[in-house]
């Protein structure tokens, strides 16, 4: 887990928005995480109006989105995963939702493994700033992922428009609370294996 004081994570959450490649980490238990931007993410900001349901929590609202309505960022997403895996899969939209948080609003740690073999998307639409946060990690997405010899790798990811993060959909993750606003679109999808067998360069 990591241990760094509130100097260290405003240094290192500043480093963290202006980065201009895409990181990738993995574990040897098979989960991984894919960080790297969207250069049109202003496209799908229509996901908060285009919804087919809304629905009003005390910490935020959440729109419900038809996966197959329009979701050409498919092709983008199966670009990057072959990019960075090493092995080829195919993938397909199986749910969407849009999620815009009120102050306070946070998501506990979970994982997203109600169907077998799905991959999530989080597409990030805000920036948190310096007075929207307590803490310097308020606002951040963390990641939780298992390695075999019983550690954690633990991540955090710094909000800001056109922000995307691709990761397994075994991946423990949540979100630190913050002032308003801080919006994101989510996709699982499904995927099922061509191959296991490692590429060859």
């Amino acid at each position: 887990m990591s241990q760094l004081n509130n100097t260290e994570w405003k240094t290192f959450l500043k480093d963290n928005q202006n980065y201009t490649c895409d990181n990738y980490y993995n574990t040897d238990t098979n989960q991984f995480i894919i960080e790297t931007e969207h250069p049109d993410w202003k496209e799908y900001l229509r996901v908060f109006t285009d919804a087919f349901q809304r629905s009003e929590y005390p910490d935020r609202v959440q729109y419900s989105i038809d996966p197959n309505f329009k979701l050409d960022i498919t092709g983008w997403i199966d670009k990057k995963l072959k990019q960075h895996l090493n092995y080829s899969i195919n993938i397909k939209p199986y749910e969407a939702w849009a999620i815009e948080y009120r102050d306070g609003g946070y998501q506990a740690s979970h994982n997203h493994t109600q169907q077998s073999n799905l991959i999530s998307m989080i597409m990030f639409f805000d920036t948190i700033t310096e007075e929207q946060r307590r803490q310097p990690t308020d606002g951040c997405t963390y990641t939780l992922m298992s390695q075999t010899d019983g550690n954690q790798m633990c991540s955090h990811f710094n909000p800001y428009p056109g922000k995307v993060i691709i990761m397994d959909g075994k991946v423990f993750h949540g979100t630190y609370p913050c002032r308003a606003p801080r919006r994101c679109f989510v996709v699982n999808f499904k995927f099922e294996y061509i191959t296991m067998e490692p590429k060859i360069d």
